[in-house]
């Protein structure tokens, strides 16, 4: 079944002909959370070095390397958003070992694989494209032969027009070569981009809105290694190559990204003659870079950085490094050009390394990483104008998983790839996360299904818990109006007068929400069964109304403000007895209305 591409709720309405059922079937537009990881290579043998990429629909392909008995080939599968992952696909040819892949698309889901195969005497690069939903391309080669090329990077821009870099023996050193796919065209002839003389490695690359391209790497200048740039303005050619960090250390590990405004950021780690340092600079696309700025702490030994940025400009960046001092992984967040505070994003407590990044259009961002103590792969979110979430495990317990990679779309929702030991062999897993910038709070990772199937609904009315208004006494005298007392013989004197009372006030009220319903909707998505519970009611009338608050068995899922929305889907993968819903109003000064309780069978 083909999924429909529309905005956000997402519904697709289906029919079966032969039973004649009909059902409403949604997208997971109201869940939210990371999936159960499913396997995408097949078991039997070891897989390696997966890569991710997805459009902005959510329409994912993932890479990988898989040893067939006798070599290392290059695989692929393809996930339509809300579907499920394709068979793999062998890109690579039979015969001979092929490594280091790589993947970009462009906005429909078109996709650009490379990477680098052996021809019998040399590595070469190659690569394979794929119309989304297609067959992939018979690969063609990129790099000349008659040298080594290795590690190869490839972007892809609107137009659907690809940029690939790698570096490549001269007979002498390393160099960074370079070629250009048009779109429905043919791969140009390599030419080089970093200077002959000294070795070349460890190419980066990224791509704008725009279509225009910088590529970092670090070079040896004869005593050190220093971080270049170059860059490839859309539709003209390479400019001469830049030096960014300073001479007198080594500077190793170079990212690079650039926004559709054409703000850039380029970052790396250099030895400061005591400890490893993460640093930074800044460019506008086609002008001078600025001095380079330290981000992590002299005080910690900083490796692996990474950058990304949003493209919907305003110089919004994440850089990521591994503290490798405290075993921690390391943020820093620059908004409208301004570096804040460096925090660390990781459980102290625990051991974490190797971090990625992704970012979308507004500026949202996911972090994962590796945790080789708990043996898992570990995520955090960070909403735009927000704070880094607590991390998560996605990968499951018991077996290590490593090198994770994470892509993310522009409606929020991610997907991360990474190797998994079955406790025989390295596999391929995957997980899809959904909503993860609009999560309940306190709301565990949801499991999600395959399979659509009829839904089935019921709808359960709220009891309201009414706070009885304060009991207003009657009204007392006052002294004046106390009435004569006679001193009556062999009787005992009168009380002494009390002083007099203060007025007893009602305690104000606040207004509850109304109607406040669930309706139950029973349903399999992915070869799981879920039941989501669409709470639902009408506000509160009272103008000082601030929110709402949601509660779920004792605990808060949401905090809804006064303006809506006056819904929250619930979503219960692990349904164990009945759960008990409170909804009441809240004002700033800390006022609450009548609670509404709703109890779920």
């Amino acid at each position: 079944m083909k999924l429909l591409r529309a905005l956000s709720p997402l519904i697709l309405a289906f029919s079966c002909i032969i039973s004649r059922l009909h059902a409403e079937w949604s997208l997971p537009v109201d869940i939210a959370g990371w999936s159960t990881p499913v396997d995408l290579s097949v078991p039997g043998q070891n897989a390696s070095i997966p890569k991710v990429a997805t459009d902005p629909l959510g329409n994912s392909v993932a890479v990988w390397g898989r040893f067939n008995g006798a070599n290392l080939i290059i695989q692929a599968s393809s996930l339509a958003f809300g579907g499920i992952w394709s068979e793999p696909s062998s890109l690579s040819i039979m015969g001979r070992s092929a490594t280091s892949p790589q993947v970009a698309v462009d906005p429909l889901g078109n996709a650009v694989a490379i990477w680098s195969r052996s021809d019998g005497l040399n590595l070469i690069i190659q690569s394979s494209t794929q119309n989304f939903g297609g067959n992939w391309s018979i690969p063609a080669n990129l790099s000349l032969p008659g040298q080594n090329a290795t590690n190869p990077q490839v972007v892809v821009d609107q137009s659907g027009n690809a940029v690939a870099i790698w570096e490549r023996s001269n007979g002498m050193h390393l160099v960074i070569q370079a070629a250009t796919l048009p779109r429905n065209g043919s791969w140009t002839t390599p030419v080089d981009i970093s200077l002959p003389g000294q070795e070349a490695l460890q190419p980066h690359l990224t791509v704008n809105l725009s279509g225009n391209v910088l590529a970092v790497w670090k070079r040896f200048d004869g005593r050190h290694y220093l971080i270049e740039s170059a860059a490839l303005p859309y539709g003209g050619s390479w400019s001469f190559p830049t030096i960014l960090s300073q001479p007198g250390q080594n500077a190793d590990k170079p990212q690079v990204a650039l926004d559709a405004a054409g703000e850039a950021i380029a970052v790396w780690s250099r030895y400061n003659g005591k400890r490893n340092v993460v640093q930074a600079s800044r460019s506008t696309f086609g002008n001078p870079w600025d001095t380079p700025k330290d981000l992590s702490s002299e005080t910690i030994n900083a490796l692996n950085p990474r950058i990304n940025m949003a493209q919907g400009g305003k110089a919004t960046g994440i850089a990521l490094w591994e503290d490798t001092t405290n075993h921690e992984i390391q943020s820093m967040k620059m908004s409208e050009g301004i570096w804040e505070e460096a925090i660390v994003i990781s459980n102290s407590s625990e051991f974490s390394t190797i971090p990625q990044v992704a970012m979308d259009f507004h500026g949202n961002a996911i972090a994962v990483w590796q945790n080789p103590i708990k043996k898992v792969v570990q995520a955090a979110t960070l909403p735009f104008n927000g704070k880094w979430s607590l991390p998560e495990d996605l990968s499951e317990s018991g077996q290590y998983a490593i090198v994770p990679q994470v892509a993310l779309d522009s409606k929020g929702h991610g997907i991360a790839v990474w190797i998994r030991s079955n406790g025989t062999h390295n596999i391929v897993q995957a997980s899809s996360g959904f909503n993860l910038f609009n999560r309940p709070l306190n709301e565990k990772p949801w499991e999600i299904a395959t399979e659509e199937e009829e839904i089935e609904e019921e709808e359960i009315i709220s009891s309201e818990e009414q706070i009885p208004p304060a009991e207003i006494p009657a009204p007392q005298p006052s002294q004046e109006e106390e009435a004569p007392i006679d001193t009556l013989p062999n009787t005992e004197p009168s009380p002494a007068k009390q002083p007099p009372r203060r007025p007893v006030v009602a305690t104000p009220q606040l207004a509850p929400p109304t109607n406040f319903k669930v309706k139950i909707v029973k349903q399999s998505f992915f070869s799981q069964k879920v039941r989501v519970h669409k709470l639902s009611w009408s506000p509160s009338p009272d103008t000082e109304t601030s929110g709402y608050l949601l509660i779920r068995n004792g605990k808060t899922i949401a905090s809804i403000p006064a303006k809506g929305p006056f819904s929250f889907s619930d979503v219960r993968t692990q349904k164990r007895g009945k759960d008990v819903y409170q909804l009441y109003a809240f004002t700033k000064t800390g006022l609450t209305s009548a609670t509404l309780t709703l109890v779920v069978p």
